[in-house]
């Protein structure tokens, strides 16, 4: 509300009322607003920020460094109308509660202590929710983009059969289309999936390896070496020897705001949708729509923009050794 007031004043409307918060809410959605104040800190455990420093350095070595135009950033989203706590990540407003494993350098075992004392056992995150859910799958990289996978699922969770379709209907046709370009036939492609347990098991892993699919992801370290199997939520799953990051959307930032563009500009056609299937045009014309370089009059950086950043984001990582950087959504 006092924002909204200062703008009204900013902007010459002395006399108007204060908004209720309703409409301060209703006002927010209008504008696909998101949130992000410096009190929400994804990265709170140190096996989490240790896991993510581990794979930025190791992924910055020269000989390691997948060359940016073979990187596929891929990821699922839900987009419904209207998300009434915009998909945000809710911590404690105490500094200490929130931070605490940072701030005092903690150990595994010390954190799990203090969380212990806590009673807390995971990170705390609101859901979307709202009208006309609709879950895609999608991918994009230097000049690519993938066509959406729409799951069938009508807003539920997503299984691991649906995955494999997206690997078989989608993403294997993507790379195929690729080997008639001669500059990429050589080249193998990388792609970043999260930890959701659906994207690994025997099947997914023998369509990717038959198909000249690689995952970014690194083998999990201790603080001592040998490999981690921390409890906790993402902590133990090594099913395949590597694993992306858990609470990394700095790290696959190229689809994660991807995925904050395209839902603005859904959200600015709300007045059109009034149906699921509706929902599923508007998703598919406005992803069809994105700019793979910036255009005049927009804020949007494009789908190349996003993905040249790569290299400064793990940069990035390094100099807040695993912790929140600058590139969190």
């Amino acid at each position: 509300r006092k924002m909204l007031l200062e703008h009204y004043k900013a902007t010459g409307q002395h006399g108007r009322a204060a908004p209720t918060l309703r409409s301060v809410q209703h006002h927010l959605k209008e504008l696909a607003y998101y949130a992000r104040s410096p009190h929400k800190i994804m990265v709170r455990t140190p096996w989490h920020a240790r896991w993510r420093l581990q794979y930025a350095k190791h992924y910055l070595m020269k000989e390691n460094l997948v060359p940016i135009e073979q990187i596929l950033f891929t990821d699922e989203k839900k987009f419904c109308l209207y998300d009434s706590n915009f998909g945000q990540w809710i911590f404690y407003e105490d500094e200490e509660d929130y931070n605490v494993a940072k701030a005092q350098n903690m150990t595994d075992e010390e954190y799990r202590m203090w969380r212990k004392e806590k009673k807390e056992k995971c990170l705390p995150h609101s859901k979307q929710r709202g009208q006309h859910p609709v879950f895609v799958w999608g991918g994009v990289g230097l000049n690519m983009k993938t066509s959406l996978y729409i799951f069938d699922t009508d807003g539920k969770n997503v299984t691991g059969k649906d995955y494999i379709n997206v690997l078989t209907n989608v993403l294997v046709p993507f790379k195929q289309k690729q080997q008639h370009d001669k500059r990429k036939r050589e080249q193998g492609l990388w792609i970043t999936q999260d930890n959701d347990p659906k994207h690994y098991n025997e099947t997914t892993k023998k369509i990717q390896e038959d198909n000249g699919i690689h995952l970014l992801g690194i083998q999990r370290r201790s603080a001592n070496g040998e490999v981690d199997v921390a409890a906790g939520r993402g902590g133990h799953l090594v099913p395949q020897g590597i694993a992306f990051p858990a609470y990394s959307p700095d790290i696959n930032g190229a689809i994660e705001k991807v995925w904050r563009e395209l839902q603005v500009r859904v959200l600015k056609r709300a007045s059109e949708i009034r149906s699921r299937a509706t929902m599923i045009k508007v998703i598919g014309e406005e992803w069809a729509g994105l700019p793979f370089e910036t255009e005049e009059g927009s804020n949007f950086i494009g789908i190349n923009g996003l993905v040249r950043k790569y290299e400064e984001v793990l940069q990035a990582v390094v100099e807040e050794n695993g912790w929140d950087t600058r590139f969190m959504k």
